[in-house]
């Protein structure tokens, strides 16, 4: 009795571990940066969900970004995936932008469900047809189910484009409900510095931290700005705001044009220097504020430049408190500010 408890011990620890298949992801997040006249990023996901034979079961999101690039005779994709932590890269060309919207599509929906097997197109696309997500396992059959009972061997579903012509909607076809297989509202954090004129009556240095929210064409955010101080006659000048603004970015491709508008509110610190006796003061500063600019996007990170003005609605004015009162220097009546910055976004887990 005991020697059979021992071997069954010996047994069980002495067979291999089953090893875990990794996970696949539950929702995409698909940033399509195609020039004008291939397809949109909404026609790319209407195909992906029709591929689908029903919701994805697996857990976390993946995010997708294509580069189109077109030219002569080509059409140039670069598909960029970040699931996990882990990031797969291709490269994929073809002679239409459309045969590549098709190939997104069917990665897209074979990353979600790897079961699927579509069949090839008449104009296949070159490049690796493997599921986005690496090493992804087959679809594991389901004991409760009787077609999984079924001794006999089962046939993969296969996908056929003319099989499926009026049953599936097509890449011109915009009519499809959409549903909530992605999530396109992230949250990003963005570093900014450049050159400022005019709040301060001197040339400074502009600083910003911003936190906000971003989907494909908008972005809101809160954010604080520190001008760098300035000596002035009389006193050493510094200026902090705080400001929230809303960003528009219209269109589709690595270089997008943003168009930004919100307001600040803040203080102008004055520390005295040379001026018996010394102190300091505090006065107000707001008013609302515009950008333009240019946003250059990739894979990991955003590229931001711009051109901010600020309208003063309220100011200060600093003067000498001894005999004749002389201003000692006064707040121009825009802030006109260069800017550089980068941007990172925060990506769900799941």
């Amino acid at each position: 009795m005991v020697l059979a408890w021992v071997l069954r011990v010996a047994l069980a620890a002495a067979a291999p571990a089953q090893p875990q298949p990794p996970r696949l992801p539950a929702t995409v997040e698909l940033e399509w940066n195609a020039p004008q006249g291939c397809a949109s990023v909404d026609q790319v996901l209407a195909r992906m969900r029709a591929l689908l034979s029903g919701p994805p079961t697996g857990q976390g999101e993946a995010r997708v970004v294509a580069d189109i690039e077109v030219g002569t005779g080509t059409v140039h994709m670069t598909l960029t995936t970040v699931f996990q932590g882990q990031t797969d890269r291709r490269e994929v060309e073809s002679t239409s932008c459309a045969t590549l919207a098709e190939t997104t599509a069917v990665l897209l929906a074979v990353s979600l469900e790897p079961g699927l097997e579509p069949a090839a197109d008449p104009e296949p696309a070159a490049g690796p047809k493997a599921p986005m997500v690496p090493h992804a396992p087959q679809v594991v059959p389901d004991p409760g189910r009787a077609s999984d009972r079924d001794p006999r061997p089962r046939t993969p579903m296969v996908v056929k484009r003319e099989d499926t012509a009026e049953a599936l909607p097509s890449m011109e076809d915009t009519s499809q409900p959409r549903r909530s297989l992605e999530v396109r509202v992230l949250g990003f954090v963005a570093a900014e510095a450049g050159a400022e004129w005019g709040a301060l009556d001197a040339l400074s240095l502009a600083s910003r931290i911003s936190l906000g929210v971003r989907a494909t064409a908008w972005n809101a955010q809160v954010h604080g700005t520190y001008l760098s101080p300035r000596r002035r006659p009389g006193g050493l000048y510094q200026l902090g705001t705080v400001g929230a603004r809303g960003c528009w970015t219209p269109g589709s491709g690595p270089w997008l044009a943003q168009l930004c508008a919100g307001g600040e509110i803040g203080g102008l610190r004055v520390d005295t220097r040379g001026i018996d006796p010394a102190g300091d003061a505090l006065g107000p500063y707001a008013g609302p504020a515009g950008t333009v600019g240019l946003v250059r996007r990739s894979a990991a990170v955003e590229w931001l430049f711009g051109a901010e003005v600020v309208a003063r609605a309220w100011g200060s004015r600093t003067r000498h408190a001894g005999p004749g009162s002389a201003v000692l220097t006064e707040q121009r009546p825009v802030s006109l500010r260069l800017t550089t910055g980068i941007r990172f976004s925060f990506f769900p887990s799941g």
